[in-house]
């Protein structure tokens, strides 16, 4: 039985989400809270194993706002483009637009911080236009997911950061994808 998911339902979520997080932030105990943005790319794989070199054929980008709830735990929200493999041969590749939230917890060091993160998006599919030879076999679809990883914070100064992540994404579609994204981006602190 195929599950339905409502784009609607999920942006209401989300919508939710932000406006508890921007009501904390306004308030005078959240006053001291770190607000970021950033940007970064990223490798994509479609094999679900890290294993296979080769399956890291296609590639994509993101950007981010991100606010910390605690002393090491922030509350992310991603809007990414990626690329995925075709599911059959002679296929094109698929192009996902993804909106995601994630809530990360890190561990600080003394030059660097290090943890895990979690969380949920919605990913709308398209197949890219047919080249000579290639059959449609994906149609368009928007799917639900989960996605989890872990994620290593190197300070350059005190308004910005590198960051280097991998990530695994179950996306629900019809046919199923597990990717596996390694990537890094640069953040800017308010």
């Amino acid at each position: 039985m195929k599950q339905s998911f409502s784009i609607r339902g999920f942006c209401g979520f989300v919508f939710k989400s932000v406006t508890l997080v921007l009501l904390a932030a306004a308030s005078q105990q959240a006053a001291a809270q770190s607000f970021a943005i950033g940007a970064g790319g990223f490798l994509v794989n479609d094999t679900g194993t890290a294993a296979d070199v080769r399956g890291f054929g296609t590639y994509g980008g993101h950007l981010f706002a991100e606010v910390d709830l605690e002393k090491n735990v922030a509350f992310q929200i991603r809007a990414s483009r990626f690329g995925l493999a075709g599911t059959a041969e002679n296929t094109p590749n698929l192009r996902a637009d993804a909106v995601m939230v994630s809530v990360s917890y890190l561990f600080t060091d003394e030059w660097f911080k290090a943890g895990f993160f979690a969380g949920a998006g919605a990913y709308r599919l398209q197949p890219n236009d047919l080249e000579p030879g290639q059959v449609p076999v994906d149609g368009k679809e928007t799917a639900f997911g989960w996605h989890g990883g872990i994620l290593t914070v190197f300070a350059i100064s005190p308004r910005f950061d590198a960051r280097v992540e991998a990530s695994g994404h179950l996306i629900r579609t019809d046919v199923g994808h597990t990717t596996i994204l390694l990537g890094g981006s640069i953040a800017y602190h308010f």
